[in-house]
């Protein structure tokens, strides 16, 4: 889904695409499941990035 070095970014799209294919034989159904409900909900790594370096600060 991410952009890397030797290709652009592929989109949410087809990385549902990518997850559904292979569900049951390199993903685990249910953890597919979990995944697609989570970018139904809006999920986005970089928004998950920003909360886990925040919970890393130490506390004052």
């Amino acid at each position: 889904m991410s952009h890397r070095p030797y290709r652009p970014s592929r989109g949410i799209e087809q990385a549902s695409f990518e997850i559904k294919e292979h569900a049951g034989s390199l993903y685990d159904p249910d953890v597919v499941n979990a995944c697609l409900e989570l970018f139904k909900e809006g999920f986005s790594f970089i928004k998950s990035e920003v909360l886990q370096a925040i919970n890393q600060l130490p506390l004052q």
